[in-house]
């Protein structure tokens, strides 16, 4: 997916370099495809209960995800940083998600974005 979005951006960014100098947009991001736990995802059903699961780990960053649904998308993810400073959740989706709780237990800050859109 981020090599297509490079493909679809090629000739602003062909612009941009040439134009002011900028370096390859390519070189700046080092992308890994995160491996999808086992899961029992269903049509309806993309964020199945699940536990968090380690997306990268070194010395100073922590990074684990989980399953959230947002509609048809698939995947969705909720995304929690730890390092020796704190710890901090993101959440992926607006609504109510076990998932996201699991993850999100005992971080000291959560991003969620909240919205109602009454039913009318």
């Amino acid at each position: 997916m981020t090599n297509r979005c490079h493909e679809a951006y090629a000739d602003t960014s062909n612009i941009f370099l040439r134009d002011a100098g900028f370096r390859d947009p390519r070189s700046l991001a080092d992308v890994h495809e995160i491996a999808l736990p086992r899961a029992s995802v269903r049509h309806r059903l993309t964020a199945p209960t699940m536990a968090p699961f380690t997306v990268m780990e070194d010395d100073r960053l922590k990074v684990t995800a989980t399953l959230v649904p947002h509609g048809p998308v698939f995947p969705s993810f909720a995304f929690r940083f730890v390092t020796d400073h704190g710890s901090v959740t993101f959440s992926g989706d607006t609504r109510h998600s076990d998932n996201l709780i699991t993850l999100a237990r005992s971080s000291d800050v959560l991003v969620h974005e909240a919205l109602r859109i009454p039913p009318d």
